[in-house]
């Protein structure tokens, strides 16, 4: 009974805890000179990912990446992730552009 409570509760974690996420890049606080950033990381295969409100595909590892057009000056890119249950995770990351490139 124990290792079945437990199976289920395994299989519906995410019915209860908001779903991960480990953004790679970029760094909150780095600071580029492009006029594009990549922005990867990883979640639940089977998330919805958003990228400053633009909807990402991820793969079945859980992986995503999106390039983002950016200007010069401080810039905060959100990554919002929602699970089938509705639970969702969110993360801001500053950065600072630098004119020229």
């Amino acid at each position: 009974f124990i290792v079945f409570v437990g199976y289920i509760l395994f299989q519906y974690r995410y019915a209860i805890i908001n779903p991960p996420l480990k953004i790679d890049s970029p760094r909150e606080g780095s600071t580029i000179s492009a006029s594009f950033i990549k922005v990867t990381g990883t979640t639940d295969s089977n998330a919805t990912v958003y990228v400053n409100k633009d909807v990402v595909s991820v793969d079945k590892n859980g992986n995503f990446e999106k390039s983002v057009n950016v200007f010069p000056g401080k810039t905060t890119i959100e990554v919002k992730v929602i699970n089938k249950f509705s639970r969702e995770t969110e993360e801001k990351i500053e950065i600072e552009v630098k004119p020229g490139s």
